[in-house]
């Protein structure tokens, strides 16, 4: 052996993380790991004392369990000499071994943390897995002492490796049907069956990866499987280890994304394709799984301009766009295009069976019948919708002459994870055609009314930019123009307002305006009300009792053009 890998049982995850890159670069027999390397019957202490002798370098997984984990009396474990972590250390620092820390989530621990003998791992040149160049510095690193793996030819070389992949890819199909299953567990809320399922998936993924040291496909299914196990967590409201197991599984996403180098345009066999599309739909399922659809399918259609036919990529992309639909964007071209070419590629795929394209047509026929009802919540990916639901003529005790609109409206987008509203105005056009214009003020809310004269609103903050996340956002804001000092601002008659401004989706560095057009019919009666307030008594105001001494008239929309 020339590399040994330390670490606690409670962070297997990390070092199966890091386990394929080693085997990669140095090979399966040149790297212990005591899951896979200690036989029935062997003594672990003679072994793990043997492998640490026949070692050129250690590698230490540094975690919070490595540092405070405590043993049924309460006590820290590394303090005992008889902790494997504290022995094997102590062993690789006594022989003078190339050890290397590495932090996962936590900074270097000090010489005082550390039992005496010990202390001069405090001393080392740490490195941190959430760098970037972790894997490259590494790689550098271990490369002083550990020499690269060399292929050795052998007559019957061609059919020992075709007995590989044959091996390989039986066990892939197994691990794939084991995280269905986990999936399915996790649907139903057996979270127990789930991690029994996950479990058996990650020593199937360690022989394969024995198998096949440096296979692209083994290493983006690790990244699944990563994600499979971050999803248990979350629904298991075990939020801190579910964002640990999404950085994981995001981390070999993007690990694979790197390490091609390639464009759709320049790889050259479908293999390759495959893997690639499948980093990148990875990186979608876990920005879906941290509840961002959009920027999911941004990356699932990164995966299927690379390959077409990625039936699980569209698998996903129904879900991206239920998952928008029940916040209020329904995208019903983009959910049908998604369900038919799942139906085209999903042929004897484990968990994309028929009752899976029936649940996904149920979805989609209750989205269809939606937005029947709702159109204004039907969408595309390039549009944002300002449709008003609420329109109310303000007046005041200290500016009874002012033009003060408030208005209610839905806001629906599936542009970005989030845009920013960086203006907004209203253009109304009263019955005598002299048009004029109201900018932004506030943004409200309100209170439901009793009756006309009891509703009161409520300033928020004031206007400015604001972020509005994907599918449905509800907003209040309210529209000046203080330049019209007039008692008679709201004759009868049908007003017509134009909604305007403009939008960006900084990540994206996407700018848009926006626009609406409306009516609204101003009756006798409201504008006898709003003449009524415009002229009220301070005794009248004290009767309304509103904080902010503003009374809303409400005045309907009898028309819409999104």
């Amino acid at each position: 052996m020339s590399v040994f890998l330390s670490y606690r049982r409670a962070d297997s995850s990390h070092a199966l993380w890091i386990y394929p890159s080693l085997i990669k670069w140095f090979g399966g027999e040149s790297v212990f790991w005591d899951r896979k390397d200690i036989a029935a019957g062997e003594v672990f202490a003679d072994v793990i004392e043997r492998q640490i002798g026949a070692s050129k370098a250690f590698v230490a997984l540094v975690t919070d369990n490595w540092l405070l984990a405590k043993d049924n009396d309460g006590n820290r474990r590394i303090d005992s000499p008889e902790d494997w972590i504290h022995r094997e250390t102590a062993l690789a620092l006594q022989k003078g071994l190339l050890v290397i820390p590495v932090l996962v989530n936590m900074p270097a621990p000090h010489a005082d943390d550390l039992p005496l003998p010990l202390r001069d791992f405090s001393k080392l040149q740490m490195l941190v897995m959430s760098d970037m160049t972790f894997h490259d510095l590494l790689r550098e690193r271990l490369e002083t002492v550990v020499p690269a793996a060399v292929p050795v030819p052998s007559p019957n070389a061609a059919d020992l490796q075709r007995l590989q992949r044959r091996a390989g890819n039986l066990l892939r199909r197994q691990v794939q049907r084991l995280q269905v299953r986990a999936a399915d567990f996790i649907s139903a809320g057996l979270l127990d069956r789930a991690t029994e399922e996950l479990n058996e998936g990650s020593e199937l993924l360690m022989a394969i990866l024995d198998l096949l040291p440096g296979d692209d496909t083994l290493d983006a299914q690790l990244g699944y499987l990563f994600s499979t196990t971050a999803q248990t967590f979350k629904d298991a409201k075990q939020n801190e280890q579910a964002a640990q197991y999404f950085n994981l599984a995001m981390s070999v996403f993007e690990r694979i994304r790197r390490d091609s180098g390639k464009t759709g345009a320049q790889v050259a066999g479908a293999a390759d394709t495959l893997d690639i599309a499948s980093a990148l739909n990875g990186i979608g399922t876990v920005h879906y799984d941290r509840g961002d659809p959009v920027t999911a399918i941004r990356f699932k259609k990164m995966a299927l301009d690379l390959y077409p036919d990625y039936n699980y990529a569209w698998h996903d992309m129904v879900g991206a766009y239920d998952a928008l639909a029940r916040r209020g964007s329904i995208n019903l071209s983009a959910m049908r295009h998604a369900i038919d070419r799942l139906r085209e590629t999903a042929a004897a795929k484990p968990g994309l069976g028929k009752d899976k394209l029936q649940d996904f047509e149920v979805r989609y026929n209750v989205w269809v019948q939606r937005g029947r009802d709702y159109p204004h919540l039907v969408q595309s990916d390039d549009k944002v919708c300002l449709a008003p639901t609420l329109f109310l003529i303000v007046i005041t005790e200290s500016e009874p002459g002012v033009v003060m609109i408030n208005l209610n409206f839905d806001a629906v987008h599936q542009i970005a994870s989030e845009i920013t509203v960086e203006s907004l105005s209203l253009q109304v056009t009263p019955p005598d055609q002299q048009t004029f214009q109201c900018e932004w003020n506030v943004f409200f809310s309100f209170d439901a009314p009793v009756k006309p004269k009891s509703l009161r609103q409520r300033a928020i903050m004031d206007a400015g930019p604001i972020l509005l996340p994907a599918g449905r956002t509800g907003l209040g804001v309210q529209f000046v123009d203080p330049t019209r000092q007039v008692r008679d601002a709201w004759n009868p008659g049908i007003y017509r307002f134009q909604l305007v401004g403009w939008a960006n989706a900084p990540v994206e560095s996407i700018r848009f305006d926006l626009k609406t057009l409306f009516d609204v019919q101003v009756s006798q009666l409201e504008s006898s009300e709003a003449a009524w307030w415009m002229k009220a008594t301070t005794a009248d105001w004290n009767e309304l009792n509103d904080p902010d001494r503003a009374a809303g008239v409400r005045a309907p929309i009898i028309f819409w053009d999104g």
